[in-house]
């Protein structure tokens, strides 16, 4: 080691991108040193996916503030290099190479130092252990649209079903599958870093908030002389009657689907409710609500809202009918009829009447 005025000089390292590498990692080389100034370089490797980071120099013995340095580099295979670089007053000239192999969460290496001070040259070699440091990141799901079903993950945590949020230790890469109920579909997923079908991958750098739908398989809905029919993943296909005759109207997948006179309407979530005419690629954007539940009759579509009650659409107007929403609807005609659970079922076709307990 170089040993000039016996101090101790550290080197503490955070490595905050890339896949094996990911996460925090701290550690130190300890190397006697004087002088009040500073240049550094550093390096890190990694299947050649870029790294970047944090070299702080702690110089205590003499006064001086933690030094924090930018770090950059990059990675092949299991084995990191990088640099990094700082001026401070006093010193000419200061570098530090490191080289390192990853081993589960532990980095063990080599550096070179390099040091040029008021006109003398020093050097040293050395050893160096850097450890990942574990944290534990937050992961929640949240289930939505008509249909049910169950989310798992792997490494095990997630059964979603009736445990639908768990943590998992900082870097680690969760994998989350979903398995529709019989009678529903998969439809799509929000706040994933990769998608497969129904699997879901995130990697817990950070707490993560991920979405899936369900719809009920699968939805038809007929709009004149027109069929539609929602294949989930498969998107929504239009059969005119003629026999093998099916037309491929959207790759989207909507939570619902409902038809008045021959218009076709879909609640596509986040996304509102839109309207095809049948004539291909005319989707029209008509609200940005998210209904609860649609029903569509002769010519009129009607959305409940929920806690802002059931609205009807027609001749590209929404009008307001009632304030409350009910447990389920159903259209026909020029009516629409709506189960409000003990105070009955009510029919409206421009003023609401009950008809049954």
């Amino acid at each position: 080691s170089l040993a000039v005025a016996g101090c101790m000089f550290l080197l503490f390292v955070s490595v905050v991108h890339g896949a094996d590498f990911t996460g925090d990692w701290n550690g130190y080389i300890v190397s006697n040193y004087d002088g009040s100034s500073l240049r550094i370089s550093a390096e890190l490797y990694q299947y050649g996916s870029n790294l970047t980071g944090t070299v702080i120099f702690r110089m205590d013995e003499y006064g001086y503030p933690d030094l924090s340095v930018p770090f950059s580099g990059t990675a092949n295979g299991n084995i990191v290099s990088g640099t990094a670089s700082l001026s401070y007053p006093g010193i000419l000239e200061f570098r530090l190479q490191i080289h390192g192999i990853l081993s589960g969460n532990t980095i063990n290496g080599t550096y070179s130092l390099y040091a040029y001070i008021e006109g003398e040259e020093f050097t040293d070699t050395g050893t160096f252990v850097l450890t990942r440091v574990i944290t534990s990141q937050f992961l929640s799901v949240t289930k939505s649209g008509t249909g049910s079903g169950t989310v798992t993950s792997s490494p095990p945590g997630i059964y979603c079903g009736t445990v639908c949020s768990a943590s998992f230790n900082g870097g680690t890469v969760v994998t989350l599958t979903a398995a529709p109920d019989a009678g529903s579909y998969f439809v799509s997923w929000t706040g994933c870093d990769y998608v497969s079908g129904n699997v879901c991958t995130v990697t817990m750098n950070y707490a993560r908030s991920v979405g899936t739908v369900f719809t009920v398989s699968p939805c038809l809905a007929a709009a004149g002389s027109l069929l539609y029919v929602d294949y989930g993943p498969d998107g929504i296909w239009k059969y005119n009657g003629t026999p093998n005759n099916w037309t491929k109207i959207t790759p989207a997948n909507p939570e619902t689907m409902a038809a008045a006179g021959t218009d076709l309407y879909g609640d596509f979530g986040a996304n509102g409710i839109w309207k095809y005419n049948g004539t291909p690629n005319n989707w029209i954007k008509i609200s940005l609500a998210n209904p609860e539940a649609m029903a569509g009759s002769d010519s009129a579509l009607y959305c409940d809202l929920g806690s802002n009650g059931v609205w009807k659409y027609e001749s590209f107007t929404w009008e307001k009918i009632a304030v409350s929403n009910p447990t389920s609807m159903a259209a026909g005609s020029s009516a629409v009829y709506g189960e409000y659970g003990v105070n009955g079922i009510w029919k409206y076709d421009g003023s609401w009447g009950k008809i049954t307990q």
